[in-house]
């Protein structure tokens, strides 16, 4: 796994790409603003949109500083936290596999959505002191710069993102393995991925952060026509990961591969109820700016703590 340190990132980028780095700083920018304007509200309130006093409570934490008032008013346990304790360390984890460049009814590919949803999240948090890291990773991590709230890091981020391409095949489960073994502290880990490694795999790979107390936010990215299969009569498909080539009859294969989609959603939904991951499904036909918009005000009404 190559680490990139923050500070170190001038030669990731050729004079041609720099209209890139600033088009999605930019981007990412407004985003967020927009964001925080439509809630008329300061930023800082903490990435995990809990206010930033208290902390969810886990296995080994000091019972003495659980919050037994807050537990009256929402039966979970949480406890108090003095300033120095309540900036949080972000993962964010971007699938750059080739299976992401996929673009068929959706507005972008898989992975142009990502990095722009990455770009916002990394300066959402970032604007709130918290420290951000990224990890590119298709069979492994390829390119991995460690947390920090510095004020580097969003250009370094933003340049790492726009120098990368979608290649190679996808291995979530020892992706997130390598992931977890940087994490030195619970962590918010984001994973971005179309989530193709099919269901065993991504459970196995998200159990490993969960059971190191981690918080895990999935954002499940596909393009529409993966759900629909809006597919007529005979079709050649090809593995962007592996080459290969199938054609298919879609009208007698239409049926089934709908209900295997449904399946699986229906197995990830359940999942991220039984363990705590917060998954959401996004489609590249919606406008990502808007998708996130509405996530984060859908997480913060959940999560908040109401007098």
């Amino acid at each position: 796994m190559e680490t990139r340190k923050a500070g170190n990132s001038g030669d990731l980028l050729s004079a041609d790409a720099v209209e890139s780095v600033e088009g999605l700083e930019l981007r990412a920018k407004s985003i967020v603003e927009g964001f925080i304007a439509g809630l008329h509200k300061s930023p800082h309130h903490g990435f995990s949109v809990e206010f930033t006093q208290h902390k969810q409570y886990y296995p080994g934490d000091e019972i003495r500083k659980i919050d037994w008032r807050v537990f009256g008013r929402t039966d979970r346990y949480f406890i108090k936290q003095y300033e120095e304790e309540t900036n949080t360390g972000v993962f964010i984890v971007l699938d750059s596999s080739a299976s992401m460049a996929y673009r068929q009814s959706g507005t972008e590919s898989k992975f142009h959505y990502a990095v722009h949803l990455a770009s916002a999240l990394a300066y959402l948090g970032l604007g709130q002191n918290d420290a951000i890291g990224l990890a590119l990773a298709a069979e492994k991590v390829d390119r991995f710069l460690p947390p920090s709230s510095k004020d580097v890091q969003f250009k370094n981020i933003i340049s790492l993102l726009s120098a990368t391409r979608a290649s190679g095949k996808t291995d979530l489960e020892r992706v997130l393995s390598q992931v977890s073994r940087q994490i030195k502290r619970r962590s918010i880990v984001i994973v971005l991925s179309d989530l193709l490694d099919g269901y065993e795999s991504v459970r196995k790979a998200l159990d490993d952060l969960k059971f190191s107390g981690n918080e895990v936010i999935l954002f499940h990215i596909l393009d529409p026509s993966e759900l629909s299969f809006p597919f007529n009569n005979m079709v050649k498909f090809v593995d962007l990961e592996t080459g290969v080539e199938l054609t298919a009859d879609t009208v007698a294969v239409a049926e089934a591969y709908r209900r295997k989609m449904d399946e699986y959603l229906s197995a990830l939904k359940a999942y991220s109820n039984r363990s705590g991951v917060d998954h959401q499904l996004m489609t590249t036909d919606k406008a990502f700016d808007e998708a996130l918009r509405n996530y984060l005000v859908r997480r913060m009404k959940f999560t908040s703590i109401r007098g």
